[in-house]
């Protein structure tokens, strides 16, 4: 799913210089820990990016990646997934006569959810609170497509599979919901599995400045999964649209419904390594738009799996 706002090479030759000099040491493993089955790449010292790309933490440009941790990426399993998200809505509603009837609508979508760590044999997954809950009534600020206002959501379900088009139900993983918060638009589920964790630690979200380069991971319309890149368009915005109230970035990276709960990554200047710098989840109306949660203010929900108190003003 993914909700509408209504608002918002000269320098490559010093990288491949710089690159075939030195090679950098092994990725970290996402900050809370969890195996992710990589196959380590030989321990060196970090290089330095390329001048021309770095001018703050983060780069200008995806090419600022190391050799050696573009080819340890290639080599992780897929860590990001096609999350189903359905529900059961009962509406009233008068016939013919008279009479007061009730007709279920059955809604289904699809959204992006990426394993933060294990749990046991369990994995712990990240996505938007918008994917993991559908409203519980239907109303104005609460639409769903296709059910009318004033209809009560009586079930749900969610769901990892292959994608939209999966019909083959015995080999999806259901999900159980550990923690959502609304405010800020995420939700953290709990799979009956051991699946491949984000192998990139924890960036800082405060750091980024506008042009530095992104790399979004996620299922679009739920169809495939593809890897989106683009720029930091502005580095600030606080939202408080709906029920949200965090701190976003803007990008303008080709994203849609189902990319909701992508990771989004940045090139650190210091390590050539991808992180995490937030969690894509909301689009604005007619533009190439699109809005991230900074990671900094979702860390202690992901560390402590609790919800911080209500903010004053919310």
């Amino acid at each position: 799913m993914q909700p509408r706002r209504a608002d918002l090479r000269g320098a490559a030759l010093l990288l491949l210089a710089l690159a075939a000099a030195v090679a950098p040491g092994p990725p970290a493993a996402a900050d809370g820990g969890g195996d992710a089955g990589a196959v380590p790449v030989p321990d060196a010292a970090p290089a330095p990016a390329a001048a021309g790309y770095c001018a703050g933490e983060y780069a200008d440009d995806l090419a600022a990646l190391s050799p050696a941790a573009r080819g340890y990426e290639l080599a992780q399993p897929q860590y990001t997934f096609c999350i189903r998200t359905s529900a059961v809505y009962e509406c009233p509603f008068y016939d013919a006569d008279g009479n007061l009837r009730r007709v279920r609508r059955r809604v289904r979508a699809h959204g992006t959810g990426f394993v933060m760590r294990r749990d046991g044999s369990d994995s712990l997954v990240v996505t938007n609170q918008h994917v993991a809950e559908w409203p519980a009534v239907t109303d104005a600020e609460h639409a769903v497509d296709g059910v009318p206002a004033g209809c009560k959501r009586v079930s749900d379900a969610l769901r990892i599979v292959d994608g939209e088009a999966d019909t083959y139900e015995r080999d999806d993983i259901p999900l159980v919901r550990v923690v959502v918060d609304p405010q800020l638009d995420v939700a953290v589920l709990r799979a009956k599995a051991a699946l491949p964790v984000l192998p990139w630690k924890f960036g800082h979200s405060a750091a980024l400045r506008e042009r530095n380069a992104v790399d979004v991971r996620g299922f679009p319309l739920g169809v495939l999964r593809t890897t989106n890149v683009g720029k930091v368009t502005s580095a600030y915005e606080h939202d408080r649209e709906r029920e949200w109230d965090h701190d976003d970035f803007v990008v303008d990276a080709l994203l849609s419904a189902g990319n909701s709960g992508s990771p989004v990554f940045a090139v650190s200047c210091r390590t050539r390594e991808l992180e995490l710098v937030g969690i894509y989840h909301a689009a604005y109306d007619q533009s190439a738009l699109n809005v991230v949660i900074g990671i900094d203010q979702v860390r202690s929900l992901l560390d402590t799996l609790k919800r911080a108190p209500r903010r004053a003003g919310a």
